[in-house]
């Protein structure tokens, strides 16, 4: 039921947040930032959301796992209309940078980011293997920054709310149970967290249907993992995948389901000029086998930010930190 490569949301969320959080603490540093929008400040004290994530969908990797078989084919499923799963993903970020060339001194910030997002799904229709109408309910949306030990919590308006997607044209519209259009500020929401409805779900489409022995480097999901990715994004602002590889490391039976299990290994950049980042992530894939839908996703890594210095610049930004990011679904 994916309609883009697992992870890809959340690492086009986290260039967003790491590059504008950059930004925002050299300017704060240098004395001239400003706060806006309409996130709610708190103190170091205040709760932030599980990193873990919400806990009623239970992931295939938190299931009970038994070795399957060394080889497996996989069959591919399309979606159908009365299809229902519940979804969520999660991302953890921290930062901590160093400023030189503004004061007698460096100075050092640190940032945070914890994401968590929970949603029900029920496919209304269907255009063959394209999902072209579907229910959305978000169960939760959380998201806390943190800077400096201070936090700042940011709501929104389409937690408890229920939505129904239609991809008519080439366009999304998000409208309400009733059928009307959704408000804008919530539309703008949805609209963000779907940017690849209505399209072909590019992962599925990339699993090989010949069979696949455990240790086999998998060429049609790495080439795809590189190219797929971040399809859709502005060219000038689109994340560059350094290297990627995906392998098969293992066939499993989860929650009496066979899954494959593919180990990845990603190298992000990610700019925003003069601003830029280096994501060196690893993880996991798993893969359902009588559907070729990704069930679970895990990524962790190193991360390095630096601004791209002219010869004259004076002012020099290094920063270094961790990422995580996990998906999973639940399939009813």
């Amino acid at each position: 039921m994916h309609r883009c490569f697992p992870g890809a949301a959340a690492l086009r969320s986290a260039r967003t947040i790491s590059l504008l959080a950059l930004l925002g603490g050299a300017l704060a540093l240098a004395g001239c930032s400003k706060e806006e929008g309409s996130s709610k400040a708190t103190g170091a004290t205040s709760a932030a959301p599980d990193p873990a994530g919400p806990k009623p969908a239970q992931t295939a990797a938190a299931a009970e796992k038994k070795p399957a078989s060394d080889e497996v084919t996989f069959k591919k499923k399309a979606p159908a209309v009365g299809d229902k799963r519940v979804s969520t993903s999660n991302l953890t970020m921290k930062l901590t940078m160093t400023l030189e060339g503004i004061g007698p001194s460096p100075k050092s910030i640190s940032v945070g980011k914890v994401e968590a997002v929970e949603k029900n799904e029920e496919v209304l229709a269907v255009d063959k293997d394209i999902i072209t109408k579907l229910k959305v309910t978000y169960n939760s949306k959380s998201d806390v920054d943190n800077k400096d030990g201070k936090e700042k919590t940011k709501s929104y308006p389409v937690v408890g709310k229920t939505y129904v997607l239609e991809s008519k044209d080439g366009k999304l519209a998000v409208l309400t149970e009733k059928g009307t259009p959704a408000p804008a500020a919530e539309a703008s929401i949805v609209q963000k967290d779907y940017k690849q409805f209505g399209k072909k779900d590019d992962f599925q489409s990339a699993v090989p249907e010949r069979s696949l022995k455990v240790g086999e480097k998998v060429d049609e999901l790495t080439t795809a993992l590189k190219e797929k990715m971040f399809a859709g994004e502005d060219e000038k602002r689109k994340p560059e995948v350094q290297d990627a590889e995906i392998r098969l490391a293992s066939v499993r039976e989860v929650e009496g389901k066979k899954v494959g299990v593919f180990d990845v290994t990603l190298k992000v950049k990610m700019t925003e000029e003069p601003l830029g980042m280096l994501m060196d992530l690893k993880g996991q894939i798993e893969v359902g086998v009588d559907d070729a839908w990704a069930r679970d996703m895990k990524l962790e890594g190193p991360i390095t930010a630096s601004i791209d210095k002219k010869p004259n610049d004076k002012m020099n930004l290094s920063g270094s930190g961790t990422m995580a990011m996990s998906m999973g679904s639940k399939y009813l």
